[in-house]
């Protein structure tokens, strides 16, 4: 039995009781695009569930999506829904969003601008501002992270060490773009995640042109290379890092040649496996929660995706199947494809994790998944995690209707005691 099940199992014994939107604590929102484009979105990053207090609707959601002007960041809001972040005002219309801050209040990613595409930092209230990039090269920068302070940014720009293209670089208010360097006298090298001081930096760097090889940055040791798993093919990619840096994530290549998830820690590389039905497939591992408690990924077989989800207790399991199987929530039409980024609730173990699916009409669509541990609260009849006025009118409602789902106090019938015990309930509120 899976730990998600192990938590989440009681759900099915007050299912006959309780009304079905009590069980949708856990829940999965697509998240629609832009208007005027052709149908596509994909969710890059999510903000952290501690900043939102363990509030789901208080996530904010970044990526990209088709809209009237061109490929589009944006940032998403369950109040606002999917607002288009605009670009840098380059002759073409192009941009992407890749991570977002802690609180939501600042998105990093890479934009069109009248020289090239660019790096750049949106902040609420200021806009998108263009973060330039290393001298020497082609003018061109794109950002893949930013810490959860939002005072780091990350990524890769052209410059003039070495011939054969980018280097990693971090980005400050106070110095600018700073660049990482190379593993090597030669290749390039791209900065894709930050801790959330921005102190600790993971990427990928090709030794001389050989093939990709991780890497962890600190600013007393430099880019040290992190060890692969044994293996003919020895290349790898780090992806992902833990907000205190302790826990990197990517994949490397196994024996076999096959691309396996893994995880660096203090005690070396580890993989993390691939159980059925992934045996056949090559893993990646895209992001880590800020505990290093979850981390997701997606599998590639052929031309087939499948979002994965990785927990101690379960290893590697298909996200869908954690959705509806363990969680009981109906995803009917969709195939979840991707899943790039996770965040976890400190208090309540609630974790939220964002990508891509195929939705129902066959196009491709971000969405926002929470998993929540927590048992069901039974006076949240509308399921949105705090108690109001509007619950009790749903409970008004049921017990109109004569439904049994009103029967609060379980005796099988509807009277005023389900009322009185419903007040009680209203009052103590949820946890």
């Amino acid at each position: 039995m899976s730990s998600w099940m192990i938590r989440f199992g009681g759900l099915t014994l007050l299912a006959g009781l309780m009304p079905t939107a009590v069980l949708a604590q856990s829940s999965f929102t697509p998240l629609g695009d832009l208007p005027g484009g052709d149908t596509f979105s994909s969710a890059n990053g999510v903000s952290s569930f501690d900043a939102a207090g363990g509030l789901a609707a208080d996530l904010v959601v970044v990526g990209n999506a088709a809209s009237g002007s061109g490929r589009e960041a944006f940032r998403w809001t369950s109040a606002g829904g999917m607002v288009g972040l605009g670009d840098l005002g380059g002759s073409f219309f192009f941009s992407f969003a890749s991570g977002v801050n802690a609180d939501g209040t600042m998105v990093a990613g890479g934009a069109a601008s009248p020289t090239g595409e660019m790096g750049f930092r949106w902040q609420e209230g200021t806009g998108m501002a263009p973060l330039g990039d290393l001298p020497g090269g082609p003018i061109e920068s794109e950002a893949y992270a930013i810490s959860a302070d939002g005072e780091s940014v990350v990524g890769a720009s052209r410059s003039a060490s070495g011939p054969l293209g980018d280097e990693a670089f971090v980005w400050t208010p106070s110095l600018g773009m700073v660049a990482l360097g190379r593993l090597g006298s030669e290749g390039r090298s791209i900065a894709t995640a930050v801790s959330g001081d921005g102190s600790i930096i993971a990427g990928n760097g090709g030794v001389d042109g050989e093939a990709s090889q991780p890497f962890r940055w600190t600013s007393s040791t430099g880019m040290e290379a992190l060890p692969l798993l044994p293996a003919a093919d020895a290349a790898g990619e780090a992806l992902g890092i833990s907000q205190d840096g302790s826990t990197i994530v990517g994949w490397s290549a196994g024996a076999d040649g096959i691309r396996t998830p893994v995880r660096w820690t203090d005690s070396g590389v580890e993989g993390l496996g691939a159980p059925a039905p992934f045996e056949d497939s090559n893993l990646f591992a895209q992001s880590v929660s800020e505990d290093g408690s979850i981390i997701v990924g997606y599998a590639q077989e052929g031309g087939s995706l499948s979002a994965w989800v990785w927990t101690e207790t379960d290893g590697v399991r298909a996200l869908q199947d954690v959705l509806t199987s363990d969680l009981g929530l109906d995803l009917t039409g969709w195939t979840l494809t991707l899943a790039l980024d996770a965040t976890i609730h400190t208090g309540t173990g609630r974790a939220a994790i964002v990508g891509v699916g195929t939705n129902p009409d066959g196009a491709t669509e971000g969405f926002l998944a929470v998993l929540d541990p927590a048992p069901p609260c039974a006076v949240d009849l509308d399921g949105d995690g705090v108690v109001t006025i509007f619950d009790f009118l749903a409970f008004q409602t049921l017990f109109d209707a004569g439904d049994l789902r009103a029967d609060f106090d379980g005796d099988g019938i509807l009277t005023i005691f389900d009322f009185l015990r419903y007040f009680d309930a209203f009052d103590i509120g949820c946890p």
